[in-house]
């Protein structure tokens, strides 16, 4: 995964990133996000999405989450 970022959202962090096969994916959990990909970040609830676009990965996850 390469140009992660992360932005805050309440209590949750949403980190974004361009994944292998050239899509987004972007991963979030209540805290702190310190893992450079949803496989490797900590936690016990790492929620994950993908999209075509940053944002569309981010507004996926947001849903998903009720954050939106």
């Amino acid at each position: 995964m390469r140009d992660r970022q992360v932005t805050q959202h309440g209590d949750f962090q949403i980190a974004t990133a361009i994944g292998h096969s050239e899509e987004y994916v972007s991963w979030g959990k209540m805290g702190i996000i310190s893992g450079i990909d949803p496989v490797t970040e900590p936690g016990a609830y790492v929620w994950f999405q993908f999209g075509r676009t940053r944002e569309e990965a981010r507004n996926n996850l947001l849903s998903e989450l009720g954050l939106t």
